[in-house]
Order: structure tokens, then sequence, then C-alpha cells
């Protein structure tokens, strides 16, 4: 960050890692010493996975293994995976950790796989291990990964006209990332207390995806160019409602910015 000065930073050492973390055994010392690791890098492109789904493969799980093995004898490590709530099965109602999964997708089978192996190394291994089901997290500027509504607030600050697959009415939670920040500090501050275990990571707010656009044009200040098309696509029809309650009863935390917040404070940025 630009913010930071160089008498904050000159203490910060900093590891790059080679690709599929084939090179992460070299930092083993360094991992040993450590009580938490958030594992958050993930390929997230629902097309790559599709199209090169070998490669999504080596990028995702391979690379996971690799990091498994490496710290499967620390005893003081707490292990945090970032998944997806897009495993479960579409649902009107409040879903919770124990709700029908239904795969949709070469990305959510990858992540759930991950989730399996996670599961099994817990059995066989010294550190803690926890899933974070994720919601659509939101907040920052990069557009190389997939952000729905980064991409949208892009499209709407240049006038092009947002495409909306199906009719629009699919309810989605969005979690702003000063909440996901605030959490992990949580999960810090808290311990972990248990060998495994899986939790919702939302808001707890769903909104349709017709009223966030919406809500996207009239911060920005725009006139409304929407266009729809039709779809078959279970994946884009599907419903999402949740409350955290199992992850904010824990760790002591609950989300903060609601969407017409964390879409002002982005609007700001680009």
């Amino acid at each position: 960050s630009k913010r930071k000065t160089k008498d904050e930073i000159k203490n910060i050492k900093y590891i790059y890692l080679k690709k599929y973390f084939s090179n992460i055994n070299e930092y083993k010392k360094i991992l040993s010493k450590c009580s938490y690791f958030f594992h958050c890098a993930y390929q997230n492109d629902e097309n790559f996975a599709t199209k090169y789904s070998y490669e999504d493969y080596k990028i995702n799980i391979h690379s996971l293994e690799n990091i498994l093995n490496t710290i499967i004898d620390f005893k003081n490590l707490n292990f945090i995976f970032f998944s997806t709530v897009s495993l479960y099965s579409s649902s009107l109602k409040n879903i919770n950790e124990k709700s029908k999964i239904k795969i949709l997708s070469q990305y959510n089978l990858h992540k759930y796989y991950c989730e399996k192996k996670i599961r099994n190394f817990s059995n066989i291994s010294n550190p803690n291990y926890i899933i974070l089901r994720t919601s659509n997290l939101y907040g920052d500027n990069d557009l190389v990964k997939r952000d729905f509504i980064l991409q949208s607030l892009h499209k709407i600050k240049k006038n092009y006209p947002i495409l909306i697959f199906g009719s629009g009415n699919y309810l989605r939670d969005y979690l702003h990332l000063d909440d996901v920040n605030k959490a992990l500090k949580c999960i810090i501050k808290n311990r972990l207390n248990t060998k495994f275990e899986i939790y919702n990571f939302c808001s707890g707010n769903s909104l349709s995806i017709n009223n966030t656009i919406k809500k996207m044009f009239y911060l920005s200040k725009k006139r409304e160019l929407i266009k729809y098309k039709p779809t078959n696509n279970n994946l884009t029809k599907r419903n999402f409602i949740c409350k955290p309650h199992k992850f904010s009863k824990t760790f002591n935390w609950q989300a903060k910015i609601n969407i017409g917040l964390g879409l002002k404070k982005l609007i700001k940025k680009i």
C-alpha cells in the first residue's frame, strides 16, 4: 500500500512461491513458526475451470495438496481455507452448513474436492482446519479476477449496458472485504478449538441481481441500461439465503457494511 511508510514495512519479509506452490517445502521452517495459514489463493474463473479443467485442477487441487503435505506435522498451526456457498442447492429458505450440496460446475467440483481433501487430512495430521464457505466477496478494484459487482460498476461508469442472464430475480449475498478482514482478525483473536469445522461466511442479507444492479445505477447517478438474455444455466438461476449464525457465534463477528455503503465505498475507488 502506498499509504504505508518505509518504517512500517521495513521488518516485513516477502516470500514468493513458485507455480502450484511447488517450492513451499523450502519454507517449512518459517511455516512451522506460524500460528495461522489463510489460504485465499485460488483460480476463481468459471469459464477457465470449464475450458481448462486439468489446468484448473493443478492450480487449485494439486497446489493445495502441496501445502497440506508441507504442514502435516505442525501442531500449533491453524489452517483456514476459502471455499464457496455456490456448492449448495438453490433455496428460498435459509441455508445452514448441513444443507444439501449440488455441484453445478467444474469450479465447484474442484472446491468441493478441496474440502474433502482437507477433511481427510484433518484425520491424519496435526493442524486445526476450518473451511469458510464464502458468499460473493467485493470491495476492491481488481478487474483481473471474477467480480460481478466491480465489472458491472466499470461498465456503468462507461455507459455500457449491463447484461443480465435470465430474469435477474435470483438472490445473492454480497460480503464486503472490510468485513472479511475483520472476520479474519476475529478468528485469530478467538482462537480455534476444533480439529475440523465448516462455516458459512456471508453478510446474511441476500439481494436479487436486479435490485443490486438498479442500486448500482442509482448510486452512480447513471441512467439504467440493462439487457436481459434467456438462460437455462442452473448455476445462474440459483438462489442463496443464509444467516451466518454459526460463524458469528463462534468468533463474535457480524457484517457491518450493507450493500449500499459497500457500493458507495467502491464507486469512489473507480
